[in-house]
């Protein structure tokens, strides 16, 4: 019997952003995030680019824990390149009504069915914002001066993360399904609190770039 040709994400995403989806997707705790999700209205393609975000935190951290500051500024040049594009992108009747979904490409579709298509403008303007690296401040010390610069781990980057991405659709903090997507990703028990706890130290902040 033939093997079922691998399709969507797991046929060209990064071999270990693939692993990372699929225990996602075969965990019953994350199916109940999702269910949730579902109920307050979050539709397919936005699950679907959720668990996929998700999976990548893992080598997103390491990427940018081996950021030097000579890769930092090559993605901010090349973010603020894809910025200026976008809006060139955007005012191009050629190019402006290209749009994207999970498997389909369309052209000049009217708004009212894009549904969840994502015009190539605002793709490069996505991938402007991943370009961004994160930094989380540490406390102020006594002195009211910074501690000594160190870099937030896996699991408290991957928390902070997902906590972003789930806060918009919930009127409370989603400590509990946070916990519950980081606990699946990287295989490891994450105890209630510890997010409610992060949240009172760290807070999520961005590198500006230089004009």
């Amino acid at each position: 019997m033939a093997k079922k040709a691998l399709e969507g994400f797991e046929a060209f995403g990064r071999p270990e952003d693939v692993a990372n989806y699929r225990r996602l997707a075969r965990s019953q705790r994350v199916r109940d995030v999702l269910a949730v999700l579902r109920r307050r209205g979050m539709a397919d393609h936005q699950i679907e680019i959720l668990l996929r975000t998700v999976a990548a935190i893992p080598r997103d951290w390491r990427d940018a824990n081996q950021d030097t500051p000579e890769c930092i500024r090559r993605r901010a040049a090349l973010a603020r390149k894809l910025s200026r594009l976008a809006g060139e992108v955007e005012k191009a009747p050629e190019l402006s009504g290209l749009c994207f979904g999970l498997g389909q490409i369309s052209f000049n579709t009217p708004p009212e069915e894009l549904g969840g298509l994502t015009t190539l403008a605002d793709a490069m303007r996505e991938g402007a914002a991943q370009l961004a690296p994160i930094r989380v401040p540490l406390p102020r010390g006594s002195t009211g001066q910074p501690s000594a610069t160190r870099k937030l781990g896996l699991q408290g980057n991957a928390l902070l993360v997902i906590f972003g991405l789930l806060a918009p659709h919930f009127r409370r903090a989603p400590n509990l399904e946070t916990e519950a997507l980081a606990s699946v990703l990287l295989g490891k028990t994450i105890k209630p609190g510890t997010v409610t706890q992060l949240r009172k130290t760290t807070r999520r902040t961005y590198f500006r770039d230089e004009k």
